[in-house]
């Protein structure tokens, strides 16, 4: 048991306490204003929510995959990037203590 305090990282408790709470945040907050902006986009008949309704659903629209790909590609790339360095750290580690 003592064993098991003594290998203890401050750093990576910390790095997890922080993503947890940051995660949980950004959930509560979205799940918040989703509702509202639902229903402002779903809302009466006025001027401003058909000129809102009409921008959302034009933006949308022109979203197009072909202009985007090259990014696609290079998130994929970091990522698979991310994954070897950790498959990597899974063999390395054991040589480094």
């Amino acid at each position: 048991m003592l064993k098991a305090w003594t290998d203890l990282d401050l750093f990576e408790v910390w790095r997890r306490i922080l993503g947890i709470t940051c995660t949980i945040y950004a959930l509560v907050v979205m799940s918040q204003s989703l509702p509202r902006w639902l229903g402002h986009l779903r809302g009466g008949d006025d001027r401003v929510g058909r000129i809102a309704r009409r921008y959302v659903l034009a933006r949308i629209l022109g979203v197009r995959l072909q202009a985007w790909w090259p990014d696609l590609l290079h998130v994929a790339g970091l990522i698979l990037v991310l994954f070897g360095l950790l498959y990597a750290h899974k063999w390395v580690l054991p040589y480094a203590k």
